[in-house]
């Protein structure tokens, strides 16, 4: 997975040309050093503008902090349903494959739209 985290940007800001460009940066170290895998574009940032000038991978989504807090939450009720059941198997996989919360599946379910529906558009 490619992850930025820009969570803390102002309310009024706008995702810069160069956040997209280091995100760009740190997509090609992955492609370059892990080409085998799957990488899943992801920014967790407030869902602001994105400016005109930049030029987001059309896959790149931007994702608020809140929705990985739902994934916790969810996880944590599976752990405490796990815990409170008298299962002598490892019920722990299935439970996270049933309640939508496998690596890297849960990320599918998470609410948010992609950088380029966000290009400021005059």
């Amino acid at each position: 997975m490619a992850s930025e985290a820009k969570a803390n940007k102002e309310s009024t800001n706008q995702i810069k040309k160069s956040d997209i460009g280091q995100f760009h940066d740190h997509l090609a170290f992955l492609q370059e050093h892990y080409p085998t895998h799957e990488h899943k574009k992801i920014m967790v940032a407030r869902t602001l503008k994105v400016v005109d000038q930049a030029n987001p991978p059309s896959d790149l989504r931007i994702l608020m902090l809140e929705e990985f807090q739902n994934v916790l939450d969810r996880l944590l009720r599976v752990i405490e349903k796990i815990k409170g059941s008298n299962v002598k198997v490892n019920p722990l996989a299935a439970s996270l494959d049933t309640d939508g919360l496998a690596w890297p599946q849960c990320l599918d379910g998470l609410r948010g739209p992609f950088a380029i529906d966000l290009r400021s558009r005059d």
